[in-house]
C-alpha cells in the first residue's frame, strides 16, 4: 500500500473516530436536557399541589458559589478618579474619602460608597441616560433600573449584577432641581470564591418554597421567574460576602431563598 492511501485511510479514521465521540458527547447532552426538563415538570406539579402555577423554566441545572468580598485601595481611587477627577484623598478608620470641586465620595468599611456632587447640571428628562452612561464609565453591571419621581425630584435605581442579581444592593442616582445631587451604593471591587460549603440544589430549594407558601409562610400563585441570584451580607470587612440562592418573582412579589439553608425571605 502506498504512503499516499495509508494516509488517507489515517485520516478517514481520524473523521469517523472525531464522529463518534461528538455523536456520543451529543447523545449525553440530548440525554441531560431530558432529565433537567423531566426534573422541571416535577417541581412544576410539586408547586401546583401548594396552588402555584408556573410560567418560565427553572435554572435546575445551576450550581451555587459564595463569594467573599474584599476592599481594594487601587481600585477604589480609580472609581474616585473616574466620577470625580483628578482629587485629594484622606483615610479615617479605615474608610477613604477622596474630594475636589466637583465633589466628595467616600468609600466605606463595608464596600459601599456614598458620592455628593456639587454642580452636576442635568437636563429635564435625562436623568435616566446619565445614569446608565455613569453605570457604564465606572463599569458597573447592573440587572434594570427603577425609577421614582416626585415634584421635581427623581431617584433612579439600578439593581447590581454579578453573574445573578444582588438582591439588596445596587446604586442610587438622587436627582433634584435640575442637578444630579448624590450617586451611592455598592461596587463589587473584588470577590473571592469561597470553597467547602454545601448547598442545596434548585429543586430542594423550590420544593421548600412550596412548602413554605402551603404553611402560609407568605401568598403566591404564580411564579413568573427564577433565577440564580446572591445576597450581601455583614456590615464590615472582614467577613462581608454573596450568599447565593434563588430569586424567585412571583404575582406576589420577590423572594430570595438561601441556597446554605432553603430559607426563603422577601428580596430587598
Amino acid at each position: 500500500m502506498s504512503g499516499a492511501k495509508l494516509k488517507t485511510l489515517v485520516i478517514a479514521a481520524l473523521v469517523l473516530l472525531n464522529l463518534f465521540f461528538a455523536a456520543l458527547i451529543a447523545q449525553a447532552k440530548i440525554s441531560e436536557t431530558a432529565q433537567y426538563r423531566a426534573t422541571e415538570t416535577k417541581l412544576a406539579q410539586v408547586l401546583g399541589q401548594s396552588g402555584i402555577s408556573v410560567v418560565c423554566r427553572i435554572p435546575v441545572a445551576a450550581r451555587f458559589r459564595a463569594y467573599d468580598l474584599q476592599r481594594d485601595a487601587y481600585a477604589e481611587a480609580r472609581f474616585a478618579a473616574t466620577l470625580l477627577g483628578e482629587c485629594a484623598e484622606t483615610e479615617t478608620d479605615g474608610a477613604a474619602r477622596f474630594e475636589n470641586d466637583s465633589g466628595a465620595i467616600e468609600f466605606g468599611t463595608s464596600g459601599e460608597f456614598d458620592a455628593r456632587l456639587r454642580g452636576w447640571t442635568v437636563a429635564r428628562g435625562t436623568e435616566r441616560a446619565t445614569a446608565e452612561k455613569l453605570l457604564k464609565k465606572l463599569k458597573i453591571d447592573y440587572t434594570a433600573i427603577t425609577e421614582y419621581t416626585e415634584s421635581g425630584y427623581a431617584t433612579l435605581y439600578a439593581g447590581l449584577d454579578f453573574g445573578g442579581a444582588v438582591v439588596n444592593a445596587g446604586v442610587a442616582f438622587e436627582f433634584a432641581d435640575g442637578e444630579l445631587m448624590r450617586v451611592s451604593g455598592r461596587k463589587i471591587f473584588r470577590a473571592d470564591e469561597t470553597g467547602g460549603a454545601e448547598y442545596y440544589d434548585a429543586a430542594t430549594l423550590l420544593t421548600a418554597f412550596a412548602a413554605a407558601v402551603a404553611r402560609g409562610d407568605f401568598r403566591c400563585t404564580e411564579v413568573r421567574a427564577v433565577t440564580v441570584a446572591y445576597r450581601a451580607r455583614s456590615d464590615a470587612f472582614p467577613g462581608a460576602n454573596l450568599e447565593p440562592g434563588l430569586a424567585v418573582t412571583a404575582d406576589t412579589g420577590r423572594w430570595f431563598i438561601n441556597a446554605a439553608d432553603g430559607t426563603a425571605e422577601p428580596a430587598e
